[in-house]
């Protein structure tokens, strides 16, 4: 079983003990690391997660539209400081097999329907 690389990004100390706590207890996840808004990319290069989660003070010192293109498979949980509400950023790149202009038009549609969905 190929385990989730986890790396814990930039949040206060109290809300990173619990972030660590959880990830430690699930056999199919590890901890492979810290970065700080700083050195996060360079954190990112080198232990090569599958998430990063960070707090939204942390992850708004970052590039994190550069981090993500940079990054395609990297899927982004942010937590707000206090702990109360998330987020999940991920890159999506989906090939259009037909370009024609209906196509188009449809997938606009289709993405902009979707989204609004979840809202």
């Amino acid at each position: 079983m190929k385990r989730v690389r986890i790396l814990v990004g930039e949040m206060p100390r109290m809300l990173r003990g619990i972030v660590e706590d959880v990830v430690r207890f699930e056999p199919d996840m590890e901890l492979v690391g810290r970065g700080d808004s700083r050195d996060l990319t360079m954190a990112i290069a080198s232990e090569l997660p599958d998430v990063v989660i960070v707090a939204l003070d942390g992850f708004r010192r970052t590039r994190r539209y550069k981090l993500l293109l940079d990054n395609p498979r990297l899927k982004v949980v942010v937590l707000s400081d206090d702990g109360q509400q998330a987020h999940l950023f991920d890159f999506r790149q989906m090939p259009l097999p037909d370009v024609s202009p209906q196509a188009l038009v449809n997938v606009i549609r289709a993405a902009v329907d979707s989204e609004r969905a979840e809202t």
